[in-house]
């Protein structure tokens, strides 16, 4: 999707490739392009998360989880994946 401009603006504005991750209710999130990262300052993977709210939009962004997070998070479903299993099989 490309976005147009009239003829009095010539800016050269391309697809800018913005992925939709989740959209739920008035909210969407959206994965920040690697160039807007670079350019802003953020780290590769931030989402911003955009909201209808109170005749306006909200933003907020979402950065990714730090490496030591990650790694807690694996030693936690490593720990548990008994659990998870049976609770998955509760849920089918």
């Amino acid at each position: 999707m490309a976005i147009k401009t009239d003829s009095k603006n010539k800016a050269n504005i391309h697809d800018p490739g913005i992925k939709t991750v989740s959209v739920v209710k008035n909210t969407w999130v959206l994965e920040v392009p690697e160039d807007v990262c670079k350019t802003e300052g953020f780290a590769k993977g931030t989402l911003v998360c955009l909201t209808l709210k109170d005749n306006g939009i909200q933003a907020q962004y979402i950065r990714p989880p730090s490496k030591k997070l990650r790694q807690a998070a694996k030693a936690v479903l490593k720990r548990n994946l008994g659990a998870y299993e049976e609770l998955r099989k509760i849920d089918d």
